[in-house]
């Protein structure tokens, strides 16, 4: 097993931590929003350059030959992130806006989505380690 920085992998971690910071401040709406506008953002941003940098994907479906149903579960995981990053900003914006006064909806999809967001990194961590 090897270690080394890799930028991506720290950048995810990062995404994690300050969406945890977001959650705490949900009593703080405006903190809340900005913060978890912010961490959608720098998630997208993060996906486009892991997927647009150079063969990377091909790359690593090729070091995971071993194990490549790691992978596949990180690859669904993070499939399901980009339905529930809209999902929790638009349920969470009718909140904000006082058009809905239920916050149920809303904390079902952000508890869905914590756990999609864990086993993102954590699935990460498993294929940076494994490759």
């Amino acid at each position: 097993m090897h270690f080394y920085f890799d930028g991506s992998h720290f950048a995810n971690a990062l995404i994690f931590v300050f969406i945890l910071i977001g959650v705490s401040l949900h009593a703080q709406r405006l903190a809340h929003v900005r913060i978890m506008i912010t961490c959608a953002i720098a998630d997208l941003a993060l996906l486009l350059y892991v997927e647009l940098r150079d063969q990377a994907v091909e790359d690593l479906f090729e070091k995971m030959a071993v194990i490549p149903w790691i992978l596949w579960i990180h690859v669904a995981v993070s499939a399901t992130l980009l339905f529930l990053w809209p999902a929790c900003i638009v349920s969470g914006s009718k909140i904000y806006r006082g058009k809905v006064t239920d916050t149920g909806t809303h904390k079902k999809l952000a508890m869905t989505f914590l756990v999609f967001r864990f086993l993102t990194l954590a699935t990460s961590t498993l294929i940076k380690h494994a490759v």
